[in-house]
C-alpha cells in the first residue's frame, strides 16, 4: 500500500502543466478555451468571468464564452490511461 501511495504520488508530481488549471492548479475534466486564448476548467473559468469580468490571465476584459478544447482534453484523457497503467 505505501509503494502504491508512493507511484500515486510521483505521478501527481509529474502532471504536465498544460494539463492544469490557472485557476484551480487542478488537472482539468472539461477544459475549455476562453476568449484571452487559454485553456481553464469551465466551471472555474465561468465562476472567475461572473465575479471579474476579465481574464485572469491578462486582466482584459473578457465575455462569458467558452469553446471546448478536446484537443487537451484527449491528451489529458491519454495522460490518464498511461498513467494507470
Amino acid at each position: 500500500l505505501a509503494e502504491r501511495l508512493q507511484q500515486q504520488s510521483v505521478r501527481a508530481t509529474n502532471v504536465p502543466e498544460g494539463y492544469l488549471c490557472p485557476i484551480t492548479c487542478e488537472v482539468m475534466e472539461d477544459p475549455v478555451i476562453a476568449e484571452d486564448g487559454q485553456t481553464y476548467e469551465r466551471e472555474a473559468i465561468a465562476t472567475w468571468v461572473r465575479g471579474n469580468r476579465t481574464s485572469p490571465m491578462t486582466r482584459q476584459r473578457m465575455a462569458n464564452v467558452f469553446f471546448p478544447n478536446r484537443t487537451v482534453k484527449s491528451m489529458i484523457e491519454k495522460w490518464k490511461g498511461d498513467s494507470k497503467a
